[in-house]
Parts: structure tokens; sequence; C-alpha cells
């Protein structure tokens, strides 16, 4: 699938204090989005905008398909940031509504259309990045600790109290010596209560997070989409093998679990294990990445691939 990024922006004042900046993505999952980015001083940014998407993919449960998604996504928000030595402090409000299309029905539909209603929710998130390079690191490591609190209309959800969503992630790389480096990684999201809402549910699968949806968890062997319960946990332990120059062997495994509470990941009722596990070949080009894997997992039980070239965004 070709995707295409476009982005303009331009500084305003004497000091160039403020940004205005337009990007938009071409693709199965297309965008645009304008924001306005204001710097008082060094460090400090004040930042509002809005993007208007359109998404387009089929969504699976325990490898089967549940159905397709065509949706217009509207987003505004307005916060802040502030960065020091490798982190990132976050926090700000934002507006989400989406629009479907065909709505699908039937048994297995258990996400209600009427529960993605216009949503308000406050969020704020620390992150840490020390990696030497963003695409084929060997030394360093990045982590991100964010929690979110969703509301429909500032203060309640559904006539109940507001959701609160925490999610993390942690992936390191150390290298014993020029040809081998190990990556693992840990991910996390919990819901506090099951709303049945495409906004704010699990998600996981795909080599990359966000890749459909933004809170989207990445897992070895799941090349779709795939809906999960209010609490996940997911490790992957990979190993990349330098080859010659800026080729690379890379192999990979990722085990999870999954539960309808957090106190019921690692025992009690509705729990589930993941397991998957890959092997593939990837090159370091001038235009991005250029990589091919086969893998497997337990949700899809059959062997698969995933091919990619250039910059993942």
């Amino acid at each position: 699938m070709a995707v295409l990024l476009l982005n303009a922006r331009g500084y305003f004042g004497a000091q160039k204090k403020s940004q205005l900046s337009l990007t938009t993505r071409l693709g199965k999952r297309t965008f645009g989005r304008l924001e306005y980015t204001y710097s008082p001083q060094k460090s400090w940014d004040i930042n509002t905008g809005y993007q208007i998407g359109y998404n387009d993919f089929n969504l699976y449960e325990k490898g089967k398909r549940l159905m397709n998604l065509t949706y217009v996504h509207h987003m505004a928000w307005v916060g802040f940031t502030k960065s020091w030595y490798k982190m990132l402090v976050k926090a700000g409000i934002h507006f989400e509504k989406f629009n479907y299309h065909d709505w699908p029905s039937g048994p297995d539909v258990f996400i209600t259309r009427s529960s993605d209603k216009a949503l308000l929710s406050y969020q704020a998130s620390i992150m840490y990045n020390s990696l030497n390079n963003q695409r084929f690191s060997t030394q360093g490591m990045e982590w991100e600790a964010a929690y979110r609190l969703y509301t429909d209309n500032m203060v309640t959800y559904g006539s109940n109290s507001p959701v609160s969503v925490f999610q993390t992630h942690w992936s390191g790389y150390f290298s014993p010596n020029r040809v081998f480096t190990i990556m693992p990684s840990v991910y996390g999201r919990v819901v506090g209560k099951n709303t049945q809402s495409l906004a704010i549910s699990n998600f996981v699968g795909g080599n990359v997070p966000g890749r459909y949806m933004e809170q989207q968890i990445p897992f070895t062997g799941i090349n779709h989409i795939e809906i999960s319960p209010d609490a996940i946990l997911a490790g992957m332990l990979g190993v990349r093998a330098r080859t010659y120059k800026n080729q690379y062997i890379v192999v990979r495994g990722s085990y999870g679990r999954t539960a309808n509470k957090i106190e019921n990941l690692f025992g009690g009722t509705n729990t589930h294990g993941l397991a998957g596990g890959s092997i593939g070949y990837c090159y370091n080009s001038i235009i991005g990445p250029i990589e091919a894997e086969l893998n497997y997992s337990n949700q899809s039980k059959k062997l698969g691939y995933y091919i990619g070239v250039g910059f993942t965004f």
C-alpha cells in the first residue's frame, strides 16, 4: 500500500515564535491537519489544531474478520509541551467525532455505533528517548506513560463516571558487539471500564504502533488490526544481526495477555494468551527500510508475511 506524506510550515514574528503547519497524508488512512504552535520561551510550546481524516480497514477478532470499517474522523485539540534533556511532557484537551459509513450489523458486531458519540478527553503524557538512531538503533531506550480521561460532556461519560485509560510502553536496544543488537520491548494499555467504543477500545496488530488506530499496539505475527479486551500487556524480544553493510536478518518473538480486567491478566475469567514469532530480512536504503518477513501467531494460526518499502508514518 503506497503512502505519501506532505508537510509545509511557516514561521511568523520577528523572533519566529509562531509556527503554522499544514500536513497531508495520502493513502488508505488519509488525513489533513492544520496546526498552530506558539513558543513563549525555549523548550515550551502551546499548541492547537484541527485534523480531518478518512480511514478504511478490516477489523479482526481472534484471527477472524469481524467487519469492514470506513469512517471520517474529526479531531481538534489545545495543549502544551515542555521538553528538557531527553524528556517530553504533554498535556491538553482533545475533541473527537467519528462519522461512520455503512455500519455493519449482525450477532458478531458488539461495537455499537451509538457508543462512538462526540468525545472530549483530558490527556497527559511523559516520554523519554535516548536512541542513537530512530530506525536502526543500536543503543539507548525509549519509554512513554500516558493517561486519558474520556467524557462525552466534559464531566461524565454516558451519565456515569468518566472513562480512564492508562497506556505505557518501553523499548531498549543493546549491542554486545558490532553484529548483534538485542531489542526487548513492553506495551500495556488498560481501559477503566467497557464502553464498546471504537475510539477508546484496545487494538493489537502490525509491526509499528498506531498503524490504523492511535491506540493500536504492535504484535509479531498479527498482520492486521484486531480488537482486544480492556486490559492488554504484551512483550517482544527481537535480535537483529548485521550481515553486510546495511543488510540485516531480524528474528522476533512476542507474548502477551489480554483480559476484561487488569486483575485477571494472569489468571481468572475471560483471559487469553497471545504468542507470535517472525524471521525476516531488512535493507537500510536511502528511501527507508526495505523489509520482508515470514511470521506466525496463535491468533491467525497460519503462516503470514509482511513486506514494507520506505519509511513508516
